[in-house]
């Protein structure tokens, strides 16, 4: 079981997540069989995650003038939220997800 928690315009997260995965899934029925499916899903998890990093940015507004370092950029104080975090920080475990996944592709998993 999956909980998930947000506040704001957090919920976004969750369905761009979904969306692009869906839109995979569909690529994946029309395009040849032959073709390996862990692929299809890393590239869809790194269109999520530049997604919901660009909707998280316009969401937030941040201003760069007011963040001074990375830290202060990633964890701050956001409207937007989505477990915990701010909606674009947690594309970095979208990221991280899809080179997982891409790794398990390599290694042979």
């Amino acid at each position: 079981m999956f909980i998930a928690w947000w506040s704001g315009k957090g919920y976004q997260t969750g369905l761009i997540v979904l969306g692009t995965l869906a839109v995979c899934g569909a690529l994946l029925t029309i395009l040849p069989s032959g073709l390996d499916n862990r692929w299809f899903w890393s590239l869809g998890l790194l269109v999520a995650a530049l997604f919901n990093w660009i909707a998280g940015r316009n969401a937030n507004r941040v201003r760069r003038s007011k963040a001074r370092g990375v830290r202060d950029r990633l964890f701050y104080n956001a409207r937007h939220r989505f477990m915990s975090l701010p909606m674009e920080t947690f594309s970095i475990f979208i990221f991280a997800l899809a080179i997982a996944t891409a790794a398990g592709l390599l290694v042979g998993y």
